[in-house]
């Protein structure tokens, strides 16, 4: 059973996804297609609240599709904090974010690959 509390969580995380995918102009299905997130239907499912779970590769896609855009992972899985802390640069990681790879890599046994063009930024 979901709490209240999840549920509030999930619908937030849909529409910050919901956000970056309208950035990118791409449909819902353009956008599973083009970072790997598992189809339409799972992000169509996230966006609207209705996810009660999400499956590691797609968090992890998501976590890909932040870091390629410039997006912050603190910003992305909370809310808190700017969208993108420095829209002038997509080649550096935050320090927070690094931190939050490094718990979901602890909680979830994750190996997330960084690209070799980002760089942590303090």
């Amino acid at each position: 059973m979901i709490s209240i509390l999840q549920k509030a969580w999930i619908n937030d995380f849909g529409v910050r996804v919901r956000r970056i995918r309208n950035g990118t102009g791409l449909s819902q299905a353009q956008f599973s297609d083009k970072y790997s997130l598992g189809g339409q239907d799972s992000v169509t499912r996230l966006e609207r609240g209705v996810a009660t779970g999400m499956s590691l590769c797609f968090t992890t896609g998501l976590t890909h599709v932040a870091i390629s855009l410039g997006i912050s992972l603190v910003w992305l899985f909370t809310g808190e904090g700017e969208m993108r802390p420095d829209p002038d640069s997509r080649d550096a990681i935050s320090e927070d974010d690094l931190r939050l790879l490094n718990v979901m890599k602890a909680a979830k046994g994750v190996t997330i690959t960084i690209p070799y063009n980002q760089e942590a930024t303090s």
